[in-house]
């Protein structure tokens, strides 16, 4: 018996270096969900629907070509599938929600509307009021989220001096080396550490850089 992507997205997980930190490596997150697993997720949860409706919400989580437009929402999918609330994808596309958008930000303000996520924009925020949703759907949503958006690190950007702005919850794809502690300096009350970089997160070359 095949595994569910559920499952297979939770098999995919690795160990960030740091305390409890897990994330699911970008080239497997799209290995796994690809257009034709999605497509075959998407018949199953929406078996009522018309096909060319189907055709669009998988266009709207995988793109319609293989260079994706930039407001796909492969990793909103996989968020939606680990916690089970994999129907919600409607909803999300709705608001016009996609990876780009993520970290969605939890409902500090009206209290009594417990599962509702924001969507910051320029000039106002969405909110998405999410029926059916448990309260422990809703935490894991927010804490999921993370661990999908491990952050991609590019030579070309670091030429133009373009330093990411990372939130204290951001996952880094360092992967433990035992290779690498021999390489650490100590120095007063601060220490450099040698990391590793997952390789699905750089596109750092042996002639530019070396990844750690």
């Amino acid at each position: 018996m095949s595994m569910t992507l559920s499952k297979r997205l939770s098999s995919a997980m690795i160990r960030a270096d740091g305390p409890d930190n897990w994330f699911i490596p970008t080239d497997q997150l799209k290995q796994i969900l690809s257009r034709a697993s999605v497509k075959d997720e998407i018949i199953i949860l929406f078996k009522e629907e018309p096909p060319e409706q189907l055709e669009q919400l998988i266009d709207r989580i995988c793109g319609k070509h293989r260079n994706s437009r930039p407001d796909v929402c492969r990793k909103v999918f996989a968020v939606l599938l680990m916690i089970d609330q994999a129907r919600s994808i409607k909803q999300f596309a709705a608001h016009n929600i996609s990876d780009a958008d993520i970290p969605l930000k939890p409902n500090e303000e009206d209290k009594s509307i417990i599962t509702a996520l924001r969507k910051r924009q320029e000039s106002t925020d969405v909110w998405i009021e999410l029926d059916g949703w448990s309260n422990t759907n809703y935490r894991n949503f927010l804490k999921y989220q993370w661990r999908v958006d491990a952050p991609f690190f590019s030579k070309d950007t670091i030429r133009q001096d373009h330093i990411p702005i990372l939130e204290d919850q951001t996952i880094l794809p360092w992967i433990p080396d035992d290779r690498l502690k021999d390489k650490n300096i100590q120095s007063g009350h601060s220490e450099v550490r040698a990391i590793r970089i997952h390789p699905g997160h750089h596109n750092f070359d042996n002639t530019y850089d070396t990844p750690y």
